[in-house]
């Protein structure tokens, strides 16, 4: 009897530095990158369904192991975006619900780990995201405002914990944009005006971190599409020049990072839009170009990635309506009728990527 308890004592010790090494191995950059060039989320997806087999057969022997519970929720958060990435929300809904239902069950113990309440919270965030993509404001709005008093409770427990201070950016940067998109632009003004503390905070704690790029850039990026939403153009435009200028640099320095690459083509596209508000047509096709090259260079390693067929469909839309007033319509209406395709198969339950397209094609026809 001893020396099987010796043995399983020996088992659980090993089982236990196995979970922190394959959770280290999921969230690393550098697993997402090996599963681009093996396939890209489809191999993603399958790698993490193995991962999570894995857990389930472990905690079998150990249900109540911390450490395999938070690995199993966190495989299980990646698999949702996987799935979000790849169409299917309602798959990627489901796995970030168990996955909040691990943390909740965390949570409640008494040596509560504060990285457990930080993956708790993007959990809920994820789900909010989920809902104002199938078109349910209300619901999403709730699961912000509830990952927002989590954040400011654990930001004011943790003030040094820079994860706890992004999250409650990036809750402030998505409440604003839900009521900038419905026209509640004093409430959205009221959420953006919280993010330059926020992004100071994070620049003291994080100064060179990619969240807080992407958090420097994003609110720059709210504060011009308030000044645009509001026809205060002149007004955008410092913000539309300076939100180009900071995801440049990002992308420059981090040319291989999907988030910087991706920020940098929609500061290209807010520049090409704001010339072709003006009636500068020819200031509105420079941008959309390089946008577009970069674009195509991600998603030759992405070509499934909803986000990037989303941002795709509305530079190519612009890039059509410019190219009717240019008189040459081919091969820009080829390639966007190609593009339309391959996000229409993927996005049958996103009410926000039909709407995002119907108004893109609207302006697109009335420039032809």
């Amino acid at each position: 009897v001893t020396a099987l308890s010796v043995q399983r004592a020996d088992e659980h010790d090993r089982l236990y530095a196995w979970a922190l090494e394959s959770q280290d191995l999921l969230l690393n950059d550098a697993l997402d990158s090996i599963g681009k060039l093996a396939g890209g989320g489809i191999y993603m997806e399958r790698l993490l369904l193995e991962t999570l087999d894995s857990f389930e057969q472990i905690l079998l022997d150990f249900p109540n192991d911390p450490a395999l519970i938070v690995g199993r929720a966190r495989a299980m958060v990646l698999l949702g975006q996987q799935q979000r990435q790849q169409g299917d929300p309602v798959a990627a809904l489901a796995s970030y619900q168990s996955a909040l239902g691990n943390f909740q069950q965390l949570v409640e113990r008494r040596d509560v780990d504060s990285s457990w309440q930080h993956s708790r919270s993007i959990t809920i965030v994820k789900i909010g995201d989920i809902y104002k993509e199938r078109g349910e404001p209300v619901s999403s709005m709730e699961h912000y405002e509830q990952a927002m008093a989590l954040d400011e409770r654990m930001a004011r427990e943790f003030p040094d914990e820079v994860s706890f201070w992004d999250n409650l950016f990036w809750s402030y940067q998505r409440m604003g944009g839900i009521a900038a998109d419905e026209g509640r632009l004093e409430d959205a003004w009221n959420y953006f005006q919280k993010m330059p503390e926020l992004t100071f905070t994070l620049r003291k704690l994080n100064p060179n971190g990619a969240s807080t790029r992407s958090a420097i850039f994003q609110m720059i990026r709210s504060f011009s599409s308030i000044g645009m939403a509001g026809g205060n153009y002149q007004q955008a435009l410092p913000f539309v020049r300076q939100a180009a200028e900071v995801a440049k640099q990002g992308y420059l320095a981090n040319p291989n990072n999907l988030e910087d690459a991706s920020n940098y083509c929609h500061a290209l596209g807010a520049v090409s839009n704001w010339n072709m508000t003006m009636q500068d047509f020819e200031g509105a096709w420079e941008p959309l170009v390089k946008a577009m090259n970069i674009l195509d260079e991600q998603l030759v390693l992405e070509p499934q990635n909803i986000d990037l067929l989303s941002l795709e469909s509305q530079l190519r839309m612009r890039q059509l309506y410019l190219s009717a007033r240019k008189g040459v319509l081919e091969p820009y209406l080829s390639e966007c009728r190609a593009n339309l395709q391959a996000l229409g198969a993927r996005t049958q339950d996103r009410p926000d990527v039909i709407a995002m397209v119907a108004k893109s094609a609207i302006t697109a026809v009335m420039g032809l």
